[in-house]
């Protein structure tokens, strides 16, 4: 034996230097606790620890600076908060020392919950605290780690679970180096260990399990189920069989499969979740005869039924000509990979913070992006309906002239944002009232029940025309089981005249955004509005103490910010607004911005908001208090608030409820009074009560938190729902109506039953 040879074999025997190859979980340790101090001391004495990277006061510095919103606190400062962190506990016996067996390296660290803070500070606002707690409790399974490798590696940096299962039976090659990321030393370790302590190395704190003969018979359950089950798994396994095998019990499980085929980026989603008969891997593979097939053949036979050969990117497809002859598998380039690690992180985010993330297939090459050259961005366009334009009909010209009446009557009812969600069909003596989603796509509508309200609204204004006409009326609230697009049916029948005190003001009613100075409601008046109330079973609660009603001009000015930041709402809410007198009346609906009684100031900062760009940016910087003042200078306009209470929340009484605020809104017109719904609190509430599910961002979420208790304290005493909040004001000049669509987009005659709303 050379000299050579004898330096290797005494490297390769001296105890010190063995690295045990199946280690990937460090070892913690509080030095505040005796039996951690003396497991510490033996590391030392026998010669474990072969570095210490103590840089505990640089990562407080940092928590620090990070708290401040990027402000470093001075000496002074920062040493007060190290105190106040610590207890005053001495730094070395504070926080946690990771020791990593398998490199000897001895780290630092602050406690788990602080290191998680700070170590995940810059994901914010890309993902809110709230969606990070939600990902911090899925549980998610990577099987196959050649490809699987970057993408559990990406998950881990960005904080996709809280608890990873990591699949493989194979060893690290140097083949398998130019798309893992790993050293020279790590050849011949096994992958499942690789990807752990990869991990750990990043978090120390990661709950992992890994699988290291990979996925069996024997274990595939506890693989998906077991303990923790699965919220998503991830399948990047080589063998085909396996591919289908882990499907069909995935299925079972009803657990989501993700898969990404690194040529050409394509990501393959099945909802198993949300479609448990979904046919596995959408159905491509189809019945294979494996009679006299290889298993070479057959996992070539099955590649291509996953993914065509027209599918194929130019490379690829020539590849797998090679594939036996010069090469040896199909290739696969790193950047291709990292690329894919991406999409998939992405793709388990998604469906862990149950967002929409449909079952399919996608097409994702950004290299295709990138050679097609690049693209200008489009041109932002003036704000225009989102509503649909169905073609002129004739049917309204075959209308008796009592019926047309009626019908012109009925479409002057109000409807949020004047979207006018209705259709009639006019049947002998039976006008049918439908509602039309297609015009409810608001997410104020949600459930209908807005929608609702003003159809109720629609029944009460053709009741009322009706009976002027000497017709007696039947309504029948959806008068068709089967068809729950027909709201109602409304049965005339020859009568005696009888005019109701609030038909005349049909024509006038209005909603008046004026802002005049308040003036205290006379008492007859808000008696009269109750009074109309009680006609169709609802209740009046009035407001008109002074301060009272500044709480609820604060309410509903922190409601209307959210609505003017956030991209949702701020679509719906512009959607609604036509800019000029010529867009109004060219569209029929919405409502006509020059109307609104603004000032050129105003109406200047509402030309600004409506922009996205502009929005985006203030909800960036969490907001600006200047928007609240168009919630809240109506209310402290007003010279009383009016909450309608009913008892039910079916669609049935929603509808009735419409009836009642039309009596309400109309006695109103007949008292003089100006009448603006401000309401739109009671129909966001139930997605101020879900802020912690990643609708809103993290200040949105603590704004409607607070909306939420703030209203709850405001209707503590009601008894009943909360239906329609309106503020009533003195004012002798009157406001054109809004426009409305015509007869020939709304009338159809002929009898709906059995036909679809066309």
């Amino acid at each position: 034996m050379n000299t050579d040879q004898e330096a290797i074999l005494r490297l390769k025997n001296d105890a010190h230097l063995q690295e045990d190859r199946s280690a990937w979980r460090p070892t913690l340790l509080n030095l505040a606790d005796a039996d951690d101090r003396e497991e510490l001391d033996r590391l030392a004495r026998c010669g474990l620890v072969h570095r210490v990277y103590d840089c505990l006061s640089r990562q407080i510095a940092d928590l620090a600076k990070t708290r401040a919103a990027g402000n470093m606190p001075d000496d002074v400062a920062l040493a007060a908060f190290q105190r106040e962190l610590t207890d005053g506990m001495p730094l070395e016996r504070w926080g946690r020392w990771a020791f990593y067996p398998w490199n000897g390296n001895l780290v630092h660290l602050l406690p788990s919950d602080l290191f998680r803070e700070l170590r995940l500070n810059r994901n914010r606002n890309k993902l809110t605290l709230a969606e990070q707690d939600r990902l911090a409790r899925l549980t998610v399974g990577v099987a196959g780690l050649s490809v699987g490798n970057v993408m559990a590696l990406t998950m881990a940096m960005e904080g996709c679970f809280g608890t990873l299962k990591l699949a493989d039976f194979d060893t690290l090659d140097l083949s398998n180096m130019n798309r893992i990321r790993a050293s020279v030393w790590d050849l011949g370790v096994q992958k499942t260990v690789l990807a752990a302590r990869q991990i750990t190395e990043i978090n120390p704190y990661a709950h992992l399990v890994l699988f290291q003969d990979g996925l069996t018979e024997d274990n595939l359950d506890d693989f998906l189920g077991g303990e923790t089950p699965l919220d998503v798994l991830v399948e990047e396994c080589d063998s085909m069989h396996l591919k289908i095998v882990i499907r069909e019990r995935a299925r079972q499980h009803r657990i989501p499969v993700v898969m990404e085929s690194s040529d050409g980026s394509v990501m393959d989603v099945e909802r198993f979740d949300l479609e448990p008969d979904r046919p596995i891997l959408h159905g491509r593979i189809g019945e294979v005869n494996v009679e006299g097939m290889s298993p070479e053949a057959l996992q070539f036979d099955m590649a291509l039924r996953i993914n065509p050969i027209s599918g194929l990117t130019t490379r690829m497809a020539a590849s797998l000509l090679e594939r036996g002859e010069t090469l040896s598998t199909w290739p696969q380039l790193a950047s291709d990979v990292v690329v894919g690690g991406g999409h998939v992180c992405m793709a388990v985010r998604e469906i862990g913070l149950g967002r929409e993330m449909k079952s399919g297939r996608r097409i994702l090459d950004p290299l295709a992006l990138m050679t097609d050259g690049p693209r200008e961005e489009p041109k932002p366009r003036a704000s225009e309906s989102r509503l649909p334009k169905p073609a002129d009909r004739d049917d309204w010209r075959q209308l008796r002239p009592k019926m047309r009446s009626v019908v012109e009557a009925a479409v002057m009812a109000p409807s949020g944002g004047n979207a006018q969600p209705w259709r009639f069909y006019a049947d002998g003596d039976v006008l049918w009232l439908a509602f039309d989603r297609d015009r409810s796509t608001n997410l104020m509508d949600r459930g209908g029940r807005a929608s609702m309200l003003s159809l109720g609204a629609v029944a009460e204004n053709a009741e009322l025309q009706a009976k002027s006409l000497g017709w007696d009326t039947e309504v029948k609230t959806f008068p068709a089981p089967d068809q729950r697009h027909l709201v109602a049916s409304l049965s005339f029948r020859e009568g005696s005249p009888a005019l109701d005190p609030l038909q005349p003001y049909i024509a006038t009613r209005h909603t008046n955004r004026r802002m005049l100075p308040p003036a205290p409601i006379p008492a007859e008046k808000t008696a009269a509005l109750g009074r109309a109330a009680q006609e169709r079973h609802a209740e009046m609660v009035w407001e008109q103490d002074r301060e009272r009603l500044d709480r609820w001009a604060r309410l509903l000015g922190e409601v209307d910010r959210l609505r003017l930041l956030h991209p949702r709402l701020h679509r719906d809410l512009v959607g609604e607004l036509r800019y000029t007198p010529e867009s109004a009346a060219h569209s029929r609906d919405g409502i006509d911005l020059q109307s609104c009684g603004l000032d050129a100031n105003a109406l200047a900062g509402v030309f600004l908001i409506s922009r996205p760009d502009v929005s985006a940016f203030l909800r960036a910087e969490n907001g600006s208090r200047g928007l609240t003042k168009y919630g809240e200078l109506p209310v402290r306009a007003a010279g009383a608030l009016g909450l309608m209470v009913t008892a039910g929340t079916r669609p049935e009484d929603w509808f009735q409820a419409g009836r009642a605020m039309q009596r309400i809104w109309l006695a109103a017109t007949a008292q003089g009074l100006g009448f603006q719904p401000v309401g739109s609190i009671l129909f966001l509430l139930e997605w101020f009560e879900k802020a912690e599910e990643g609708f809103f961002n993290h200040w949105e979420a603590e704004v409607a938190k607070s909306i939420v208790e703030e209203f709850r304290n405001l209707t503590a005493d009601i008894d009943g729902v909360p239906a329609f909040l309106f503020r009533v004001f003195e004012s002798p000049q009157p406001v054109e109506p809004a426009h409305r669509l015509p007869l020939s987009k709304l009338v159809r005659v002929g009898s709906p039953i059995g036909r679809p709303l066309d």
